[in-house]
């Protein structure tokens, strides 16, 4: 009946009453009780993951430094080419490159000439009274002055053609007054002079030394030098038929030295050829220079330097690149006075390839 159905229903809640079907909020101490701990596998793969998400977002941030560094290293040489580029085609720009630099001016006139000593005397000193006395034979006098001069301008790479120059003359001095030991070493040294002009002149002299001494092989090698390196000098034709003649000349003596007989020829009217006594300062210098710089570009034979001279021993630098082993020992035959002599060596061995350094 109504009054049953009524009767039956459910009394709603009063307002202060909650449901009994609602649920329980959790604590705080339930909430952490609900996170994994530290040693659990839940924990460990957390743990992976923020690893690699930090090494990702590492990486990309260097990868997108190193592409920034890149980029403006290209632009940077970019902008350098192109502002070297402009310097040098401006007028103010080739004025200034024309200039010779430290490696540039030691063959030029101007820094040949550039020390007082050359141009006017001092303390006594000067280019003037050396080459007078020489032209003089006053060789003593002379061998006064180069010595000073050289000492003056030795170890300066503007002056190293003039100081090779000096150390020619103060070897020719030497030899005039009869002291060949001293004539030997200084005309040894100017032999690998930079000036073809000086190298020609110190291997003449070397081999009139050497022709002196009774060492024929050695003036022959010594004469074969001197004409290479004169030949293409101005106005040495009389230094190359001198050492042509020296040639044939040492060539009899030693042929005639096996048979254990005298040489019956007079040979009394030589010639001493010097390509710079009639010279001034300014001809000096561009014969000295003439041709240095071709023969500086291209090296032909091995670069062999003496480190050690003792009493009984002597210690080289060699730089060469298949070089036979006849030429090698060739080249430190001409830094010394030694004479080679080849007795029943094969010509397989003495034409081997050496590279070395």
């Amino acid at each position: 009946t109504p009054t049953d159905a009524a009767s039956t229903q459910p009394e709603p809640d009063s307002p202060g009453e909650e449901p009994d079907s609602a649920e329980e909020s959790p604590t705080p101490a339930d909430a952490a009780s609900a996170q994994p701990e530290p040693d659990s596998p839940g924990w460990k793969l957390a743990l992976v993951k923020g690893r690699r998400l930090v090494r990702e977002v590492m990486g990309k941030r260097l990868f997108i430094l190193a592409s920034t560094l890149v980029v403006v290293v290209m632009v940077v040489s970019v902008f350098w080419i192109f502002s070297r580029r402009e310097h040098k085609s401006s007028p103010e720009a080739t004025v200034v490159s024309t200039a010779p630099t430290h490696a540039d001016d030691r063959g030029s006139e101007d820094s040949l000439l550039s020390h007082p000593v050359l141009l006017q005397e001092t303390a006594g000193v000067s280019w003037k009274t050396a080459r007078a006395a020489f032209a003089k034979k006053d060789y003593a006098g002379a061998l006064k002055q180069y010595s000073a001069l050289w000492k003056i301008l030795h170890g300066r790479p503007k002056h190293d053609f003039m100081s090779g120059f000096f150390q020619l003359r103060i070897g020719q001095c030497h030899q005039r007054l009869h002291q060949d030991a001293q004539a030997n070493k200084s005309l040894i040294q100017a032999a690998d002079d930079l000036s073809p002009a000086v190298r020609a002149a110190a291997n003449y002299e070397l081999a009139s030394l050497a022709e002196a001494k009774g060492r024929y092989l050695q003036a022959r090698m010594r004469a074969y030098l001197a004409s290479a390196n004169s030949a293409s000098l101005p106005d040495a034709e009389i230094l190359t038929r001198e050492c042509d003649f020296l040639i044939a000349r040492v060539l009899t003596k030693k042929v005639l030295s096996f048979y254990q007989k005298n040489d019956p020829t007079s040979w009394d009217v030589r010639l001493q050829p010097d390509l710079f006594i009639k010279q001034d300062m300014e001809t000096l210098a561009k014969t000295l220079e003439f041709g240095a710089r071709n023969a500086a570009a291209v090296s032909i034979t091995p670069k062999v330097t003496l480190l050690l001279r003792g009493e009984a021993s002597r210690r080289f630098s060699v730089s060469c690149w298949r070089t036979s082993l006849e030429d090698l020992l060739g080249c430190i035959a001409t830094k010394t006075d030694i004479e080679l002599r080849w007795a029943e060596v094969p010509r397989a061995v003495r034409q081997r390839q050496v590279s070395m350094h």
